[in-house]
């Protein structure tokens, strides 16, 4: 933006440049692509060039109407002259070392499925003696009803 620090038109001037480049990658095969039905001429497609070219013109107008692009720039010259002329600071990339940053992490997480896994034991444990029980149990259960069979037999 320095180029065009002192005077916003020659930015619009510029923005309204590049906007005129906008329709050069607009072809015939592209539109008919598009459009099959229709049969593109040379002139109508200048026109719909020249109808791009209009349009974005019209929007980059208003937004820089809208927006209050020239005083913005202004005030973003006034912010310029204002900072210190050195480089702004920047972090060094490198200075940390992110070896033991992933180190902690990976240790935390270490620890903390070492506790999942700690209650996934419990919890087999208990259903392990849950399922013991219910089998014991289960085990007396047809061993009374066989000792009731056979005294019904032998009635």
């Amino acid at each position: 933006m320095s180029a065009y620090d002192y005077n916003p038109d020659v930015c619009l001037q510029v923005i309204h440049r590049i906007a005129e480049e906008i329709p050069s990658g607009v072809s015939g095969r592209d539109l008919k692509a598009i459009y099959p039905k229709i049969t593109f001429s040379q002139e109508l497609l200048g026109y719909i060039k020249n109808t791009i070219i209009t349009v974005t013109k019209r929007v980059i107008d208003w937004m820089w109407i809208h927006y209050n692009i020239p005083e913005k720039l202004k005030y973003l010259r006034e912010l310029e002259a204002k900072s210190p002329k050195h480089d702004a600071w920047r972090p060094k990339t490198g200075d940390v070392n992110l070896n033991s940053i992933k180190a902690r992490n990976l240790l935390k997480r270490k620890r903390e499925l070492i506790k999942q896994i700690e209650l996934v034991r419990e919890e087999s444990e208990m259903t392990m003696l849950y399922i013991k029980a219910f089998s014991e149990q289960s085990k007396k259960q047809l061993e009374e009803i066989n000792l009731t069979k056979e005294k019904y037999k032998t009635i």
